[in-house]
């Protein structure tokens, strides 16, 4: 399925609300390729991981999405799904099928809430094209360059946000969800891809950060 994560400020740290979407609508994908589920905090124990509130949207359609940035204003938006080589991200359509959305949709789309949006994960196949459009608007946006196994993804994206919530740099929660694909012997570290908008240092965007 495809979803989106969101995180919330508290009092004691300086937090993101991420929201997640996911698309899975039955019987489009075969059975040995199931729909994705978002990392959950639970996979990804962290110092700081109760300042984050993540909200998911399952089984997503693409309304949903406008819904969701508009009811949560999410700092961190993380797209769990499947994706097509004509850079199209798969939603669910309102009768359960397959819904292809364009490139340009997500794009602009994103584009409407970049005053709170500082992250877009885009944990699908073939979402590089996405993500590198998407930062004309938003500061950071990780894709795919080809397609991705589902523990390669779950795992990337687990130990990436583990290490937000340890207050690290996005750059150095990138690399660290790469790390823990090599560690674990899983291919797909040359496959996840970070960019950035111009003027805008992964090193220097932080979104968890413990009291001063």
């Amino acid at each position: 399925e495809h979803a989106l994560p969101v995180t919330t400020p508290t009092a004691e740290v300086k937090s993101k609300r991420t929201t997640s979407e996911t698309t899975s609508p039955p019987g489009v994908f075969p059975s040995d390729y199931p729909p994705r589920k978002p990392p959950s905090q639970g996979e990804a124990p962290s110092e700081h991981r109760n300042s984050v509130q993540l909200v998911a949207k399952w089984a997503a359609r693409p309304l949903d999405l406008l819904q969701a940035l508009n009811e949560h204003k999410p700092h961190v938006v993380h797209f769990s799904g499947h994706g097509s080589d004509k850079d199209e991200l798969v939603f669910q359509a309102d009768d359960g099928s397959t819904k292809l959305v364009s490139k340009e949709a997500i794009v602009t789309t994103m584009s409407t809430a970049a005053d709170n949006i500082r992250v877009v994960m885009l944990n699908a196949c073939f979402s590089q094209s996405q993500a590198r459009a998407v930062t004309k608007h938003i500061d950071i946006a990780i894709g795919m360059n080809a397609a991705i196994g589902d523990e390669a993804a779950r795992v990337f994206a687990a130990k990436f946000y583990s290490a937000v919530g340890f207050g690290r740099s996005v750059q150095q929660a990138f690399n660290q969800g790469r790390a823990a694909l090599m560690l674990e012997g899983i291919s797909g570290a040359d496959t996840v891809e970070i960019f950035a908008k111009d003027g805008t240092d992964p090193n220097n965007i932080i979104l968890v950060r413990p009291p001063t």
